[in-house]
């Protein structure tokens, strides 16, 4: 089950309409092209930075943000502004 943040959420509803289900979710990411995979990187210190997925949706004309390790939807870019 996806989670989607506010500001995910609040874009989605200006850019493109109602919120997706966890299964849209789920084909968008299996239909989209990825831009940049999840990374865990870590300082010499041990801290842990995490790199988020990020896809393009060249059908719905957007790049959106993913943490797949808690399953959350984070943030939503639109190609055309």
């Amino acid at each position: 089950m996806w989670t989607l943040t506010v500001e995910f959420e609040k874009k989605w509803l200006e850019n493109i309409g109602p919120l997706p289900t966890s299964n849209e979710i789920d084909q968008m990411i299996y239909e989209s092209i990825i831009v940049q995979r999840q990374r865990d990187l870590f300082t010499l210190r041990g801290r842990l930075y995490r790199v988020l997925a990020m896809y393009w949706d060249p059908e719905r004309d957007v790049v959106f943000k993913v943490d797949h390790k808690r399953r959350k939807v984070v943030t939503l870019f639109s190609v055309n502004g």
